[in-house]
């Protein structure tokens, strides 16, 4: 279980986090929902080590960053909301060397190079150069580079903003299939439809602060009202 208490991130003066808490159960796509700007990429950030907070507190399965930061770090997997890939290599060299830098043995890289490449369906683009892959095909080799070590929660910043609605629907399917795995997704979007697509709960954050949090069922009966088409004749 991912766990947020009271998280405070300042920007100087700016307070960009306004003490956020939430809790993400194992096996479960959680989605952030928000505008621009609200915050979500903050949190994600620190979540995946990248920043600093001020207070509160990010644990996982109750052992808290403030004592084992680097060691929880290895549980986690993050693609930022634009990825970025030495585009001169190929998918097969580039994922090579993630696995080399992790310390993973050579007979096991190219077991898991084999795996992601086929989860991600860029087998027939795996010795193709990654500067010449469409938007979608790099949204889903980042889900390869985020999952080489097998992390158990994956943290996904806005991965179908700039796609198309046939790489938008690529991505879903794999964090579905994901979960379906045992991977506990973090999600964040400002698209309304992902988050009733795929996610199981959902939080909105506005301005810094989250204004609800809830099982997406729980919410959809909550809040969306049927409509009734009457005709007359």
């Amino acid at each position: 279980m991912l766990t947020v208490n009271n998280l405070v991130k300042s920007y100087g003066k700016l307070q960009v986090l306004k003490g956020i808490s939430f809790k993400i159960n194992p096996g479960k796509i959680y989605g952030f929902l928000g505008e621009n700007g609200a915050g979500k990429s903050t949190t994600m950030n620190i979540i995946a080590g990248l920043i600093n907070f001020d207070s509160g507190e990010v644990s996982i399965n109750g052992e808290g960053f403030k004592k084992n930061k680097r060691e929880l770090l290895r549980k986690i997997g993050y693609l930022p909301q634009t990825p970025v890939f030495y585009g001169y290599m190929n998918g097969y060299e580039y994922l090579s060397f993630i696995g080399s830098i992790s310390g993973m043995p050579k007979d096991k890289i190219k077991k898991r190079i084999n795996e992601l490449l086929q989860l991600v369906g860029l087998e027939e683009a795996a010795n193709r150069k990654i500067g010449g892959y469409s938007g979608g095909m790099k949204q889903r080799f980042g889900l390869a580079v985020a999952m080489f070590n097998n992390p158990e929660i994956l943290i996904l910043d806005e991965p179908t903003a700039s796609l198309d609605p046939e790489g938008r629907r690529e991505i879903l399917e794999l964090i579905k299939h994901l979960r379906d795995e045992g991977v506990t997704v973090f999600f964040s979007t400002h698209i309304l439809n992902d988050i009733e697509r795929v996610c199981d709960e959902v939080s909105i954050l506005h301005e810094g602060k989250i204004i609800l949090s809830q099982q997406l069922d729980q919410l959809e009966n909550e809040y969306i009202q049927p409509i009734y088409d009457c005709k007359t004749g």
